[in-house]
C-alpha cells in the first residue's frame, strides 16, 4: 500500500514531517528502494521553490510535464510522445470547445507569460 493512499501523507507539508529513509519502507518490496527519497524532494520542491513547469520538480519528466499540462492546465499546444496522452488530445480537440484567453496568465503565480497558452474547457453538449 502506497503510504499517500493511506491517509498518512495527504499534503507534502505530512511528507516532509517524516524523513525519506523512513518513506523507503513503503517501496522496498517492490523494488523502488529510492522513492522515498525521491517523494521527499518533490515534496520538498513542490512547497518550497518557486518552479514554474512541473519537470522543474525532481522525478519529472517529459510525460509528466505533458500530462500536467494537458490535464492540470488545459493546454492542446503541445505534442505528447505517449499514446494515450495523444489519444486523449485528440479527444479534448475534438469533443470539447476551447476559449482562448486574450492574456495569458500562469495560473500558479498570477505572471503573465506569453510562451504559454492556457484555454478555459467547456464540454460540448450532445
Amino acid at each position: 500500500m502506497f503510504p499517500m493512499n493511506t491517509g498518512l501523507y495527504p499534503t507534502p507539508y505530512h511528507v516532509l514531517n517524516d524523513n525519506p529513509t523512513s518513506l523507503e519502507r513503503y517501496f522496498d518490496k517492490l523494488g523502488l528502494r529510492k522513492r522515498g527519497d525521491m517523494i521527499w524532494k518533490l515534496s520538498y520542491q513542490f512547497v518550497s521553490s518557486k518552479w514554474r513547469r512541473a519537470s522543474d520538480l525532481c522525478g519529472i519528466g517529459k510525460y509528466g510535464e505533458d500530462a500536467y499540462r494537458m490535464l492540470c492546465l488545459g493546454h492542446t499546444d503541445l505534442e505528447p510522445d505517449d499514446r494515450y496522452l495523444r489519444l486523449y488530445l485528440d479527444w479534448l480537440q475534438r469533443d470539447t470547445q476551447f476559449m482562448e484567453h486574450n492574456g495569458m496568465t500562469d495560473s500558479e503565480f498570477m505572471i503573465d507569460d506569453p510562451v504559454l497558452k492556457y484555454y478555459t474547457i467547456n464540454l460540448r453538449s450532445i
